[in-house]
């Protein structure tokens, strides 16, 4: 009896769960699901701050190999100057291949550190 009885809940367990599964998967389900339930969809604040971020970077480029192309060819770099380039250096996009970047991004982690060790003492 005990025996009849499992298996008779395991045949509706499984055709409840067989039935659940095949709802879920069901396109007339899911479209409805699509049609209930909110959507995160850009607004148009997201899409103006990924836009200003991306003029900001491309803006960073710019003024990275202007300064670079400045300081080669007129080496007339203001103090100024030449300590925004090795900051400029750590936020363009990576130039392995470029030794000046190079360069920049070493004297950058130079700086960091003679300014850690300063603030320290």
């Amino acid at each position: 009896m005990a025996a009849l009885l499992r298996q008779g809940a395991r045949r509706v367990g499984g055709s409840v769960l067989h039935w659940t599964k095949a709802a879920v998967a069901s396109p007339a389900v899911a479209e409805e699901r699509r049609r209930l339930l909110p959507r995160r969809m850009y607004n148009t604040q997201e899409q103006a701050t990924e836009e200003i971020t991306r003029k900001i970077q491309q803006k960073k480029e710019e003024l990275y190999d202007v300064m670079c192309k400045a300081e080669q060819r007129f080496s007339t770099s203001s103090f100024h100057n030449k300590l925004l380039l090795p900051q400029l250096s750590v936020h363009v996009k990576p130039r392995t291949k470029d030794p000046k970047w190079q360069i920049l991004r070493f004297t950058k982690r130079a700086i960091n550190v003679v300014m850690r060790r300063g603030s320290l003492h």
